[in-house]
C-alpha cells in the first residue's frame, strides 16, 4: 500500500475514534484558556487538546498542547501525510497560499483542536502529528483539508 493510502486509512481510523470520543463523551476537562483537554489511548497513539502559537508553513505548526492539568507543551508539529511547497524557492507564491489556508483553518472560532501523535520525531526535530478539530460532533482533519495545497 502507499504511503498516501496507508495516511488516509491512518487519518478516517483517527477521525472515527475521536468522533466516537466527543459523542460518548471522553474524559474531558477544562483548562484555563477554554478548550477541552482529552487524553486516551488507542495503541500507542495520544490525542491532547491544543491551541494554535503559530504557523510555520502549510505543513509546519507550532501548537500549545494540554499534557496534564498543569503540564503544558509548546511543540513544532510536522503533519503527517502533508508536503506543501516551501516558503523559500520557486514556488514561494503557492508556499505562501498553503500557510495563509493553514492559518486560517487553524484560527476559526468556536472549534476544540486536538492534536494526535506517537511521540515520535521526524528529520529535523519536530514532533510527527496530526490536528483535527471538533465541533458539535462534527470533526475535521488537517491533512484532509490541506491535502490540495501539495505539491505532489
Amino acid at each position: 500500500m502507499n504511503t498516501r493510502k496507508t495516511t488516509a486509512a491512518i487519518n478516517g481510523t483517527i477521525l472515527v475514534l475521536l468522533s466516537v470520543a466527543v459523542l460518548f463523551g471522553a474524559e474531558c476537562k477544562k483548562p484555563s484558556y477554554g478548550i477541552p483537554t482529552s487524553e486516551f489511548r488507542i495503541s500507542k497513539v495520544k490525542v491532547y487538546s491544543g491551541s494554535l502559537v503559530r504557523v510555520i508553513d502549510g505543513d509546519t505548526v507550532v501548537m500549545s498542547m494540554v499534557l496534564t492539568d498543569r503540564l503544558y507543551t509548546i511543540e513544532t508539529l510536522r503533519i503527517l501525510g502533508l508536503d506543501t511547497p516551501e516558503l523559500r524557492g520557486k514556488h514561494r507564491k503557492e508556499g505562501l497560499l498553503a500557510k495563509d489556508k493553514a492559518a486560517q483553518w487553524l484560527k476559526e472560532d468556536g472549534w476544540a483542536y486536538y492534536v494526535v501523535t506517537r511521540w515520535k520525531r521526524g528529520k529535523y526535530g519536530r514532533l510527527l502529528a496530526d490536528v483535527h478539530r471538533v465541533k458539535q460532533g462534527k470533526v475535521e482533519s488537517f491533512a484532509v483539508y490541506m491535502s490540495r495545497y501539495e505539491t505532489r
